[in-house]
């Protein structure tokens, strides 16, 4: 998973490798943006992913997926 930091926000624009493994980054990932004072992470990506975050608090933001923290 490759992130930025671009203001208030985590930004996620490069994940790879099986599913379940980068589900499991994605708790600590969530925390540590937190812990940093970050206030959202977003997510630029495929349609695809919006199938799997949206269960998490993840919503469509225009190109990229967004999560409040």
């Amino acid at each position: 998973m490759v992130t930025e930091i671009w203001g208030d926000c985590l930004h996620v624009w490069l994940a790879g490798g099986r599913l379940r493994s980068i589900m499991e980054l994605r708790p600590g990932v969530e925390e540590t943006a937190r812990h940093w004072g970050l206030k959202r992470i977003t997510i630029g990506g495929r349609p695809g992913w919006d199938r799997v975050l949206k269960r998490v608090g993840y919503a469509r933001n225009g190109v990229e997926l967004e999560k409040r923290l």
